[in-house]
C-alpha cells in the first residue's frame, strides 16, 4: 500500500488545495481512495464501508483507515 500526498497546504493562492490519496494493491485489484483533509472521516467511513460490502479485505481496511489517519495527524 502506497500513500501521496498532492496539492500545497497553507497556499494562498486561489485554487490550491491539498488533496490525499491512499492506495492498496490486493490480488490484482487497486483501490483508491483520495480525499481533501477536512474530509478525512468520511474517506475512513468509506473504507469502513467497503469492508462491509466484501469489496476490500478487512486486513487492508485496517491499513488503510491507519494510513488516512496517520496522514491526519501529520499535517
Amino acid at each position: 500500500m502506497d500513500y501521496e500526498s498532492e496539492g500545497y497546504a497553507d497556499d494562498p493562492r486561489p485554487g490550491f488545495r491539498r488533496l490525499n490519496r491512499v492506495i492498496a494493491k490486493l490480488n490484482g485489484e487497486t483501490h483508491i481512495y483520495s480525499y481533501f483533509p477536512e474530509r478525512t472521516e468520511e474517506c475512513v467511513g468509506m473504507v469502513k464501508l467497503h469492508v462491509e460490502e466484501g469489496q476490500l479485505h478487512p486486513y487492508a481496511g485496517i491499513m488503510l483507515v491507519k494510513m488516512v489517519r496517520e496522514v491526519a495527524h501529520d499535517h
